[in-house]
């Protein structure tokens, strides 16, 4: 069977480590990981730094940047590095 491509997207640090637990438990597929985004309007206000109090910016963002990064975990910020299907 061919391993299924899995996307976390990943918001506070405390999901996100749930996350990363969860990955662990499935090692015959391949993980990636993006820190929550969105597009549209909620895109413009949070690269203002209008939503820096949410998974979108600030503190939150950072912590889980640095979370993925230093678990060497697989980024794939928006899932642009593989395809999604939903279901």
């Amino acid at each position: 069977m061919k391993s299924k491509k899995i996307l976390y997207i990943c918001g506070s640090r405390n999901q996100t480590t749930m996350l990363h637990q969860i990955s662990q438990k499935m090692p015959e597929h391949e993980h990636f990981f993006s820190a929550y985004y969105s597009d549209g309007v909620e895109r413009f206000f949070a690269n203002f730094g209008v939503l820096d109090f949410t998974v979108l910016g600030g503190r939150f963002r950072l912590q889980t940047e640095e979370y993925l990064r230093d678990n060497d975990l697989n980024i794939d910020y928006e899932g642009r590095k593989i395809i999604m299907i939903w279901w």
